[in-house]
């Protein structure tokens, strides 16, 4: 639950008694994060930044500083640093994350009387848990929360983010209020983890401020690119970029006599949403019945969400009915982010911002799982892999529309056996190539060899897959079944 700075001050107490029994390395968990004095102020101020971004957006927590974490309270070092204070501290914090998380620094001694000698002059710094909409970054655009224990890595974000300039002398009347009430009102769309915004009892005017998405300025507001890309009335829209959000082309399906075709389509993101969801509009006139639709929704809206409106080029969707469905959209990979870890790498946010909007709106998830969803859908209904492609300046996704009738029979009937996004990988690339080594395999699914390993034994253990000399195919059994399907009614047969 998360606690209030005075609820997490008198929590202190408790801490110092059981790190007089044992190093820190054995207590910081939960909500304590322990750090040394580190070799430099920087590191210390990066060190401590990154904890108090993680406990904000997380439930809340304490950072201790200056323990050493291998050995007990009472063995406390001395602060090697000069003007290392409190206050300095408290400050650093804020300067170095975005939004400023809020906190409250201490020393030890002050705060626990009882606390040793040795360890008075130590640092608490009590951060509560965060107040904002969304979430907390480091000055490097790190997006740290806590999992399990351990602070890690989230999402990163570009460091300059285009959608959250302001545009000069714009206000809410330019915003759609029929986009606006949908968004914020729809009992349809819900994120996959609750959001305390929808219980608060506030007006939309005062969420769109909660969100960062509007600014008060003196009597009026002034709206974000984001806002305008969400809400924007269309000839709002239209006069922000010149030219169509999404062109939509649908080429020819291999008769001689049909000719390809283009629409312009020019809405915000909250419409475009709320089409794909309730079936309507063009978009979903053309594209219904290529993909699946989730796997649809996830990428015309992860391409409007994270493409660069720095360029006024608009999202491509191309269509081959029965052949291919390719979307491209403005704006390359970002940091470490290619072609062949976008599995499972951390997702990179150019435009946070609206990502987070879009995400506590539920139309999309800000953790980086919408390749997966991309994949899982198209692999279980029988499409071949998704094909993910680009540069600098653009990004490409293609998704195969020949459909495997039967593999997509064998995964629906066997779903509950293959819920992990790796193991629907194997068995799709085993379907499609008889056999493959390790090293194949681990690339196919973005692991480690050793992860993959486990993996392949688990799958050879429930007769699965087979190997044969370090060679790995799908097993008789399971080849039998999805070529030439049972009856519903027949029972399992592994």
């Amino acid at each position: 639950m998360p606690m209030t700075p005075y609820e997490l001050l008198g929590r202190l107490p408790g801490f110092v008694e059981r790190l007089r029994a044992a190093p820190s390395t054995h207590v910081g968990a939960g909500i304590l994060e322990v750090k040394g004095w580190c070799d430099s102020k920087k590191q210390l101020q990066e060190e401590t930044t990154d904890a108090a971004v993680c406990l904000a957006n997380t439930e809340g927590g304490i950072v201790l500083v200056g323990l050493d974490p291998n050995r007990v309270i009472e063995e406390a070092p001395p602060c090697p640093h000069e003007e290392v204070t409190p206050e300095w501290l408290q400050e650093s914090v804020r300067a170095c994350s975005h939004p400023p998380v809020e906190c409250t620094a201490c020393r030890l001694g002050d705060a626990v009387p009882a606390t040793p000698a040795a360890a008075q002059q130590c640092i608490a710094l009590l951060v509560p848990r965060k107040s904002i909409a969304g979430m907390h970054r480091t000055h490097q655009g790190v997006c740290i929360i806590r999992r399990g224990g351990r602070c890690e890595i989230d999402h990163l974000a570009s460091q300059e983010d285009y959608t959250g300039a302001l545009l000069d002398g714009e206000g809410m009347d330019n915003l759609s209020k029929e986009s606006l009430h949908w968004a914020f009102a729809n009992h349809v769309v819900r994120p996959r983890q609750p959001q305390r915004w929808r219980e608060s009892g506030r007006s939309i005017e005062d969420l769109l401020v909660d969100f960062n998405l509007v600014i008060r300025q003196g009597r009026g507001s002034a709206l974000t690119l984001a806002a305008a890309l969400l809400f924007g009335r269309k000839e709002f829209l239209s006069r922000l970029s010149g030219s169509a959000f999404l062109r939509v082309t649908v080429n020819g399906s291999g008769n001689a006599t049909s000719e390809p075709y283009t629409i312009h389509i020019q809405q915000n993101i909250a419409e475009t949403f709320r089409d794909l969801w309730t079936g309507r509009g063009d978009l979903m006139a053309l594209t219904a019945s290529s993909v699946p639709e989730r796997c649809l929704r996830e990428l015309i809206v992860n391409a409007l969400v994270h493409r660069s409106y720095r360029s006024s080029e608009p999202v491509n969707v191309r269509i081959t009915p029965d052949h291919l469905f390719e979307i491209q959209n403005p704006g390359g990979f970002l940091r470490n982010l290619g072609p062949r870890n976008l599995i499972n790498a951390s997702p990179v946010h150019r435009n946070p911002l609206l990502t987070e909007a879009a995400a506590l709106l539920g139309f999309c998830e800000k953790s980086g799982s919408g390749i997966d969803i991309v994949y899982q859908e198209a692999v279980a209904s029988g499409h071949d892999f998704p094909h993910f492609d680009g540069d600098s300046e653009a990004f490409n996704a293609l998704v195969p529309l020949e459909r495997d009738a039967n593999f997509a029979r064998f995964i629906r009937d066997r779903s509950k056996e293959f819920t992990r996004l790796e193991s629907l990988l194997l068995l799709k690339h085993l379907h499609k190539t008889p056999q493959a080594d390790i090293g194949q395999l681990a690339r196919v699914i973005e692991r480690p060899v050793g992860f993959t390993e486990n993996l392949l034994n688990e799958l050879v253990r429930r007769l699965v897959i087979q190997e044969d000399h370090a060679r790995f195919s799908l097993s008789d059994v399971v080849r039998e079944e999805i070529n030439n399907p049972p009856d519903r009614d027949q029972g399992k047969l592994f």
